[in-house]
């Protein structure tokens, strides 16, 4: 199934977003947090997704990669293009499983 990000709005406190996603016909939304940490001298970005949201990507991790990027831009303040697609959400199986069949 096709999933596209369809907005990333920012929640009234600090760090948090709301994320809406189209996987198929469905409608989902999650609860994003945004932080950043330092390491040594380096400024990294952290983005972590609620239960809600692990829950449904856990054996699709190459669309929360790329929603955690996404993410990331918008924390960074920087302007996405909606809606974006973001590839194959695949249901029944683990990606992993799908490229080896």
């Amino acid at each position: 199934m096709n999933a596209k990000l369809l907005s990333i709005e920012p929640t009234p406190k600090a760090g948090k977003f709301k994320l809406v996603v189209s996987i198929g016909d469905n409608c989902h939304e999650f609860a994003i947090t945004g932080e950043t940490d330092k390491i040594a001298d380096r400024q990294i970005n952290v983005i972590n997704g609620d239960k809600i949201f692990w829950d449904l990507f856990q054996f699709n991790q190459h669309l929360a990669q790329v929603l955690y990027k996404l993410t990331a831009q918008a924390y960074n303040g920087k302007k996405i293009e909606f809606p974006q697609e973001i590839g194959e959400f695949y249901p029944d199986k683990p990606a992993v499983l799908e490229r080896h069949r």
